[in-house]
Order: C-alpha cells, then sequence, then structure tokens
C-alpha cells in the first residue's frame, strides 16, 4: 500500500536523532539537511579543480555510499530478498528528498535492473546537465545493489533529466560475482577504458 508524502515523512522523522553536540543521526548514521544547491554547487567545484576526472571519483564515492548504506539494510520481514528490499531502500532514499525513485525492471537472475529517478538533485541545472551531474548517483544505484545481492553492479545512465530527458534512467548489469570471503570472480568482462557509469 503506497504511503502519502506526511507518511513516509513522519515515518523518517521517528527515526531521527540529535545528540547535544547537535549531531543528527538517522538509523545511526550522521546525516546533514542541506539544500540541493550544495551537491552541485561541490561538484561545480570539483570540477573546476581536478577537470573532467571527476566523473569517475563521483562514481566511486556514490558506490561506496551506497554499499555501506546497503550493508545496514536488514531484512524487515523473513520473505525479503534482495528484488523486495532494493526497492524498500530506495523508497526510504526518495523519503529523504531525492526525488521519486522507481525500480522499473528486476531480472537478479539475467543480472540486470532499470531504475528511474524522476526529480534528481544531481541533474537541476538551469543550463543543463554536465557530464557527470548524475556519476554520484549511478554510483550509489550500483554499490546498495550490489552489497544486497552479494555481486558487483555497474550502472549507466542512459537518459538524464538534465540533458533534456523526462527524467534520470539507469541500467545496472552485474559485472562478477562477490565470494564469500569478500573476493569477486569475474562473469562478464568490462573493457578497462571504460567508465562504468559514462553515458
Amino acid at each position: 500500500m503506497a504511503r502519502t508524502v506526511k507518511e513516509r515523512l513522519d515515518a523518517v522523522s521517528k527515526r531521527l536523532t540529535m545528540d547535544d553536540h547537535g549531531v543528527l543521526t538517522l538509523d545511526g548514521i550522521r546525516t546533514l539537511i542541506l539544500p540541493a544547491v550544495v551537491l552541485t554547487a561541490l561538484e561545480d567545484a570539483a570540477e573546476w579543480l581536478l577537470g573532467q576526472d571527476l566523473g569517475v571519483a563521483l562514481y566511486a564515492a556514490g558506490q561506496e555510499v551506497g554499499k555501506e548504506i546497503g550493508s545496514q539494510w536488514k531484512p524487515r520481514n523473513a520473505s525479503d530478498t534482495p528484488t523486495t528490499m532494493y526497492p524498500a531502500l530506495l523508497a526510504e532514499v526518495a523519503a529523504r528528498g531525492f526525488g521519486q525513485i522507481e525500480v522499473v525492471a528486476v531480472d537478479l537472475a539475467a543480472g540486470t535492473t532499470t531504475v528511474r529517478l524522476r526529480a534528481s538533485p544531481y541533474a537541476d541545472r538551469a543550463e543543463g546537465a554536465r557530464e557527470s551531474a548524475c556519476l554520484f548517483p549511478a554510483g550509489f544505484l550500483a554499490g546498495a545493489l550490489g552489497t544486497m545481492t552479494k555481486r558487483n553492479f555497474a550502472a549507466k545512465e542512459v537518459q538524464c533529466k538534465g540533458k533534456g530527458g523526462d527524467f534520470c534512467e539507469f541500467e545496472l548489469t552485474a559485472t562478477r560475482e562477490i565470494a564469500a570471503g569478500g573476493e569477486g570472480t569475474p562473469t562478464e568482462p568490462t573493457a578497462p577504458s571504460e567508465s562504468p557509469a559514462a553515458s
């Protein structure tokens, strides 16, 4: 059953805590409430300093955050699987103000998933988005799904709202399995010269 915006906000606010030093946490993770412009201003400044190499760094940072958040996501019911848990995690992300997130298709047996972000703060640009605008969320989506499935995923943005699309759409593809000890066994080769999230 779909919850209203107020119900989603109430559910998130019940899990917020602030200590005597003003440190805000959500489910034990330090959290900041910032205007979305902070994200794009930081990206602009970093891109100015680093040039086009920023895209790879943004993807890697998003992937690490996705892995961290995904590793802390616990099944709510005994019947929960990554196919049900991943959309639930993304609904929580959406409730934090990242815009509506829709898992359009999931085929974990084939190692593919498609996700849409309808109002990505990363794509908010008056003049249109830079090429690297949505690489952080692409990495996040891949990292979270990979942790939940114990597989590595690469995400590629195939449509971007910041470049005139109706929404941002990402295709996620499994690239290799992660063994129990954490070591990967390649199941699908990836070209070393390609960025995993290049549009």
